[in-house]
């Protein structure tokens, strides 16, 4: 390896080290008492609405900028987007632990879905769009919604 190659190496090493030490970056994750997603596609005059998510998972890759997961048997709907101004980022350990300052609001900008045989194996690429929408996660419930051009819309409701 050459010295460049091996200061590169040495700084990025610096950097996750650093990261994982402020704690910057981990996941929630909570059993939902009840869900329902719903997603309308417009063009099509169709709604779909399904009833089996069983977890909700909160990530935070970059402080500030958070992910909303609705997790089902097969499935997961995952909602991204940015806290609301004045919202502070999830509290996270260095093993990625987090503890979300609850109300929680999320400006969403993408929503993506991800399909998963019985094996847990993803059925290819997560289908992600451009969105606009909000999260609101309390100490009793969460709720997404977000708009998709054209009239496409997706609706993630949950008791915790």
């Amino acid at each position: 390896m050459n010295r460049l190659g091996l200061a590169l190496a040495l700084n990025i090493s610096a950097v996750l080290m650093a990261a994982a030490q402020a704690g910057g970056f981990g996941r929630w994750e909570t059993q939902l008492g009840s869900c329902q997603i719903e997603h309308r596609i417009a063009r099509l005059g169709q709604q779909t609405v399904a009833n089996n998510c069983r977890r909700m998972r909160l990530e935070q890759n970059i402080e500030g900028l958070l992910s909303a997961r609705f997790i089902a048997p097969g499935r997961e709907l995952i909602f991204v987007g940015s806290l609301e101004k004045g919202q502070k980022p999830m509290l996270c350990n260095g093993d990625g632990g987090c503890k979300p300052e609850l109300p929680i609001k999320l400006l969403v900008s993408t929503v993506a879905e991800a399909s998963f045989d019985s094996r847990g194996l993803a059925r290819g690429i997560p289908h992600a769009q451009l969105a606009r929408g909000e999260c609101e996660v309390t100490n009793r419930s969460v709720n997404c919604q977000a708009s998709i051009g054209e009239g496409d819309s997706w609706h993630a409701s949950a008791s915790l």
